[in-house]
């Protein structure tokens, strides 16, 4: 895990081993991409997951067959997971997709036709069959854990009574290294050209962290990376690749773009910051995201704005300038000075 950069393309890094530091001539960063949560009332009650948060335990071996579990947020990964619930013995309740029908129809018509993704629909067809678009997640009801869920629909808001809810918005590019290195981002991601390479010399970056387009996208842009940072060519059908990897993830972002009425689903008790135990009434609208963060302690907990960060950048509707800081992970004591150990022994008069 890295922790800190530091000059000359140097990284210390977390390991089983204790800390260390790691140099090279090139680095490519592929540091992916988080889940977008957004608040509604209940979102922390027990029982209430991400969509990836669901989807690894349920890899990991929770076992929720026979129990009524809720889907809902934006983006394919509401088919994945409803797949998995369904062939694990759920009873899935939606999936819900905020987008409206007809560009999540267009969307997939293009994949479909030009993309190769017949596999996909195939593998899927269960959950997309059960697919309900414009519908969101208004409440999640219950005290001490999930009892139940309030969708808003097309047709009206229901109410269904569930064991468990996955929910999340879709995906936020994992720029803090980057942008501590000083890479210059766009739109969110890791601003590159047509090699992958960043604005930095000897710096590459790949997959989601340059904009979230999948994992074809992510494979031939970790090849074109790899190529540049040894020095070779990058070939035409790589190119061709890339063009056409880019193009699909504009086509997600537009198919899946998140609607204003979100923005509207916290109350002034809804918590924003889970690890401070911030909500929204704590926060004053003219806050910028650095004055939320000294003033009001948002982003101050051990997941230092990952999660809350995107969160108050949506709500307000602006792009979230929080600079991040170094370490991108807490940090113990014994790190600290294990750390200051091995910056002396270097000789590294910037420690």
């Amino acid at each position: 895990e890295v922790l800190i950069p530091l000059p000359d393309r140097r990284l210390v890094l977390r390991t089983p081993r204790g800390l260390e530091v790691f140099s090279g001539d090139h680095l490519i960063l592929a540091t992916g991409a988080r889940e977008l949560f957004l608040p509604f009332p209940g979102w922390t009650l027990p029982g209430v997951f991400g969509l990836g948060g669901l989807q690894a335990h349920l890899k990991g071996g929770l076992d929720l067959a026979g129990r009524r579990v809720a889907v809902a947020g934006s983006g394919p990964l509401l088919l994945a997971v409803t797949r998995l619930l369904l062939r694990r013995g759920a009873e899935v309740v939606g999936p819900f997709e905020q987008a409206p029908r007809n560009r999540v129809v267009r969307f997939a018509f293009h994949t479909l036709t030009r993309e190769g993704g017949l596999g996909d629909l195939l593998r899927h067809r269960r959950a997309a069959l059960r697919l309900r678009c414009g519908a969101w997640c208004l409440e999640a009801l219950g005290t001490e854990h999930i009892e139940g869920v309030r969708i808003h629909t097309r047709t009206g808001v229901v109410r269904e009574r569930v064991d468990a809810l996955a929910c999340a918005f879709g995906f936020v590019p994992e720029t803090r290294l980057g942008r501590l290195l000083g890479a210059e981002t766009r739109h969110g991601a890791i601003l590159v050209d047509d090699t992958q390479k960043t604005t930095l010399d000897g710096i590459f970056a790949a997959g989601e962290v340059t904009g979230i387009a999948g994992k074809n996208a992510a494979r031939w842009e970790g090849r074109a990376a790899g190529a540049a940072a040894a020095g070779a060519k990058l070939t035409a059908s790589c190119a061709r690749r890339l063009l056409r990897g880019r193009q699909f993830g504009r086509r997600l972002a537009g198919a899946h773009r998140l609607r204003a009425e979100l923005r509207n689903l916290a109350n002034p008790d809804t918590i924003i910051c889970r690890c401070e135990g911030i909500r929204l009434r704590d926060l004053a609208p003219e806050w910028s995201p650095r004055e939320a963060r000294i003033l009001g302690r948002l982003g101050m907990g051990p997941c230092q704005g990952r999660v809350c960060g995107p969160i108050l950048a949506f709500l307000r509707g602006a792009s979230d300038g929080s600079q991040p800081r170094a370490p991108l992970s807490p940090m113990t004591g014994a790190e600290w000075a294990a750390l200051d150990d091995i910056l002396s022994s270097e000789g590294d008069s910037r420690s």
